[in-house]
């Protein structure tokens, strides 16, 4: 019984959201008699389900009059200020927030929605007060002895929680800079930056972003070579790098020649990290309608480049994402060897159909959007295709070469559009070539 309660409560995550319903049904056919738990989590259930917050208001409420210890309170809580924040309600999420206890969790939410509103450059000032708490709540955590002893050390502590550190901390250090604080988020970025080695491409646009913003351009400039050099780093750094070349050399006179093998170098990099990750697998056939009632089948398509999008409307990565995929499909709408198409996953009734053409109708997305048979939900992740491709998480991407064989599967959005316009392009680039 214990074993099912867990994946049950797990299902509230991206990589499990889909497979809620399948793990309610089990949890009421192994212990009938434990009817409790499976009221508790079917009102948690429709909570998650529904879009609108005022109705999401009035479940939770209910939900904490019958449950007011109930294992889900503090997902409902995360959820809620995610709403409120999103909505800007920021009183709203000042009352919900100190009522959180896993501050982990709240953490990791306070990251992911003070960089959205970063990137959109919405309330500057809030989301620096969010990403701080962020922060802080990490940094706390790993300065505490009695967690340190939790997790079996101070060493295994420090390896659980630095990357989490360093990840809000460059959250942190983005926002200040977006602000114009260059010198405080110096003193957030330096230590980032060295602990992370040069690896990680958003943390090193940060940092030279940072350099440049003190007047140490010539230390903007070699962290960006370093970086491209490395492959580590991303299409917005060249403006950075060429803005420290001028203030240098006080003329843009050269700048061409100097960048040059700079980006020869990056490219085959890239190249050469995704030719080793190149994988070589059958794709499985399928035969799915769009939102027009089209029948799409894997072996129409054969002598093209296939970009494979899995996502669902509930899935925030997912709508992250789209923005960037949209610049995909608009660079690529005139290439008849390359087809993008978007696996929705989150098929399980027609409700959820409606909402799902809805939603690419109103934002306009150029997609061509296929919908899963969801009959057999015991396949897989929610949908039969998922379980035909190993899909148990998303944003899922697979790129399939003109053979039908899988050649590259990327998992996740770490926000950053350039990036994922510019890896998506290699991969269909190699794939391409692929024999």
């Amino acid at each position: 019984m214990k074993s099912v309660l867990f994946l049950v409560l797990l299902s509230g995550s991206v990589a499990m959201h889909s497979t809620a319903q399948q793990l309610s049904k089990l949890l009421k056919e192994k212990d009938p008699a434990d009817s409790l738990l499976y009221k508790e989590y079917a009102k948690y259930d429709s909570f998650t389900k529904e879009i609108t917050l005022s109705k999401r208001e009035a479940l939770y409420a209910e939900y904490l009059k019958n449950y007011p210890t109930g294992p889900d309170v503090d997902n409902m809580r995360i959820d809620l200020i995610t709403d409120y924040l999103q909505a800007k309600r920021f009183t709203d999420y000042e009352c919900i927030a100190p009522l959180i206890k896993d501050t982990i969790a709240l953490a990791y939410a306070l990251d992911k929605i003070s960089m959205t509103m970063a990137k959109k450059d919405e309330n500057l000032n809030e989301a620096s007060k969010l990403s701080k708490l962020s922060f802080d709540i990490i940094n706390a955590t790993l300065k505490d002895s009695a967690t340190c002893a939790l997790m079996g050390g101070k060493e295994y502590a420090d390896s659980y929680y630095r990357p989490k550190l360093d990840a809000y901390g460059n959250t942190h250090a983005y926002i200040l800079a977006k602000q114009g604080k260059f010198t405080e988020a110096y003193a957030y970025e330096q230590q980032i930056y060295k602990d992370t080695e040069g690896d990680d491409a958003g943390i090193n646009e940060t940092y030279a972003t940072i350099l440049a913003g003190i007047g140490k351009n010539k230390d903007a400039m070699l962290t960006i070579e370093k970086a491209m050099k490395k492959g580590k780093s991303t299409p917005s750094m060249v403006t950075t790098l060429k803005t420290a070349y001028i203030k240098l050399n006080r003329s843009e006179k050269g700048f061409d020649a100097y960048y040059k093998p700079l980006s020869s170098s990056y490219y085959r990099k890239k190249k050469a990290d995704y030719l080793e990750q190149m994988i070589n697998t059958p794709a499985v056939k399928f035969a799915l309608k769009d939102f027009n009632g089209n029948i799409v089948s894997l072996t129409g398509l054969k002598g093209k480049v296939v970009v494979l999008d899995f996502w669902a409307t509930w899935c925030g990565p997912c709508i992250a994402s789209f923005p960037a995929m949209k610049k995909a499909v608009t660079k690529y709408k005139n290439n008849a060897g390359v087809k993008f198409l978007f696996i929705d996953v989150g098929n399980i009734t027609p409700e959820y159909l409606a909402e799902s053409k809805k939603f690419i109708a109103d934002h306009k997305y150029p997609f061509q959007v296929l919908e899963d048979e969801s009959s057999n939900l015991k396949k897989g992740f929610g949908t039969i295709i998922c379980a035909n491709y190993g899909i148990d998480d998303i944003p899922a991407k697979l790129v399939l070469d003109r053979n039908g064989h899988i050649r590259f599967k990327e998992t996740g959005f770490d926000g950053d559009d350039e990036k994922l316009i510019h890896d998506i392009a290699v991969m269909i680039e190699l794939a391409g070539h692929a024999n």
